[in-house]
């Protein structure tokens, strides 16, 4: 227990020196520092700087899931929630941008990539559910595996957003939003790749519903 409260005291610690360091043991190592251990406690993180990203994942999707409960969403229609509840969530990597690269790639190597795919599997049912959708059907599937591409392309186009408060960003997502909703087919391959491991996750999560 101890050991566990060590490595959750350092992941919150480290988080302000990836500006400098990255996402990486330099940054886990200031972060030991900080709280008066050695720097060679940084160990107790044995992944290195993928679980500092996964902390921040984790502690961005709860603020998240907080926030949509309490968003005012009269008037809106199913899109227009869906980007809102999208650019929330982003929103929060914005102080982390210029690293932001850096962590993406992280979550793409091939041991840490089912838990990415796990987590955005999550995140794109939340957002539905925040539009009201209440399908049961295989429409279930298809809308959050849409939803999943979108929120990826979106993300990957942000890196390289440097227009005010990421206007030129939202003005993708709305784009893409209605143009997947719309003729739709998108002959992107990575998203595409995506979007077949995002429907593995997304079949093992409604498993998991229907035996709760």
């Amino acid at each position: 227990r101890d050991q566990e409260d060590a490595r959750s005291q350092i992941l919150a610690a480290s988080l302000k020196h990836v500006h400098r360091y990255g996402w990486s043991h330099e940054s886990l190592a200031a972060g030991a520092k900080d709280l008066g251990f050695s720097p060679m406690m940084h160990g107790v993180v044995s992944r290195g700087g993928i679980e500092l990203v996964e902390h921040l994942r984790d502690q961005m999707h709860k603020e998240w899931v907080g926030e949509l409960e309490a968003a005012q969403t009269e008037g809106m229609d199913t899109t227009e929630k869906l980007v809102m509840a999208c650019r929330m969530r982003l929103m929060k990597q914005a102080d982390y941008m210029s690293s932001w690269p850096q962590a993406l790639a992280l979550q793409t190597l091939p041991p840490n990539a089912s838990s990415a795919i796990a987590h955005l599997a999550v995140t794109s049912d939340r957002a539905w559910l925040f539009a009201g959708d209440a399908s049961t059907d295989a429409t279930w599937y298809s809308k959050r595996l849409m939803l999943g591409g979108v929120y990826v392309a979106t993300e990957v186009y942000m890196l390289t957003d440097y227009s005010v408060d990421f206007q030129d960003t939202w003005s993708f997502m709305d784009r893409q939003m209605r143009e997947v909703q719309g003729a739709g087919a998108r002959a992107n391959l990575a998203v595409q790749q995506i979007e077949a491991m995002l429907q593995q996750a997304l079949q093992t999560m409604k498993e998991s519903q229907r035996k709760q």
